[in-house]
């Protein structure tokens, strides 16, 4: 039912209350439709509606609900009653709406997050639940600040934070300090030479590092060191830069373990 013309979903469609997958993303759907697909009482486990010209969620009557996605809407914020009967939720998916500040209304039991692609100011506070494995803040053109506070989490595995134009500064290193069973990371640096910010992403269950930013100019010969018993996968995203190249191609023949990709 993907990408199609449906602007109505009749509210007595019972074939409804039984499906367990149901995406209608890229539909015009009016927002009586929209409102009765949230909040009537269904066992759909997995549910999209992205980029319906939604701009509220209203609330889940999906007690079931393990995913659901709502990127590429028009939301501006969500409140404490939406995920009350979600218990099971684990994957969501925000990017791309009209998020400006983070709220702490999500739910515990979520392992997924994507708020890629909004207008948010700052990453502070503690609005994330601990139970997150997995977080996306990439593309966020207007923040400004990132507190390293606000990602101490406990579970978390997989860290995607880039492409941050107006952030002056990203404290790498304090930020993997608090990531203690990180598994992959892929960060935006704002130094002009890398030379110890990842050390404290550089342990054993680290599988795969992304490194970004238009202001690296050099990458210290340190700056991976105490890894060589360990197979990684690293990527590389820096400004066109010649020297740079020749170094990375430098680091590729002595940690001959690694794996280099550059785009």
């Amino acid at each position: 039912m993907r990408e199609n013309k449906i602007t109505e979903v009749a509210p007595n469609m019972n074939i409804l209350v039984n499906v367990k997958s149901l995406d209608l993303s890229y539909n015009p759907i009016t927002e009586h439709s929209l409102k009765t697909i949230m909040t009537e009482p269904k066992t759909v486990r997995h549910l999209s509606l992205a980029n319906c010209s939604m701009d509220t969620i209203y609330v889940l009557e999906m007690p079931f609900l393990r995913s659901i996605d709502v990127s590429h809407n028009e939301i501006k914020s969500v409140d404490d009653t939406i995920f009350k009967r979600t218990t099971l939720l684990d994957t969501l998916d925000l990017s791309y709406n009209k998020f400006y500040t983070l709220t702490s209304v999500f739910p515990g039991s979520l392992k997924n997050l994507d708020l890629s692609g909004n207008p948010l100011t700052g990453i502070n506070g503690h609005h994330f639940p601990q139970s997150l494995e997995n977080i996306k803040l990439n593309h966020l053109k207007n923040v400004m600040k990132v507190e390293k506070t606000a990602l101490t989490l406990k579970n978390l595995k997989s860290l995607e934070l880039y492409d941050l134009p107006k952030l002056g500064y990203l404290d790498i290193r304090g930020v993997l300090s608090n990531l203690q069973y990180l598994e992959k990371f892929d960060l935006e640096v704002k130094d002009h030479q890398i030379v110890d910010q990842i050390h404290p992403g550089l342990n054993s269950r680290v599988k795969e590092i992304g490194l970004r930013g238009r202001r690296v100019r050099a990458i210290s010969t340190g700056a991976f060191a105490g890894t060589l018993n360990t197979q990684k996968i690293f990527s590389f995203c820096p400004s066109p830069s010649p020297c740079l190249n020749s170094v990375i191609f430098t680091f590729s023949f002595h940690y001959a373990i690694y794996r280099f990709n550059i785009p």
